[in-house]
């Protein structure tokens, strides 16, 4: 029963920390550190050049 309980929790532990690191990279920060540039809805149409 113990060894159950802890492999739960840190299973759970592990998938809120999946969700935290994952939620740090937003899909513009990720196309930035490929050298890519996105288009935002503040700014439609615009190219960047």
């Amino acid at each position: 029963m113990t060894v159950t309980l802890k492999v739960f929790v840190f299973l759970i532990g592990a998938l809120f920390l999946f969700l935290g690191l994952a939620g740090l990279f937003t899909p513009e920060n990720f196309a930035n550190s490929l050298g890519l540039e996105m288009l935002t809805q503040k700014e439609p149409g615009r190219s960047g050049r």
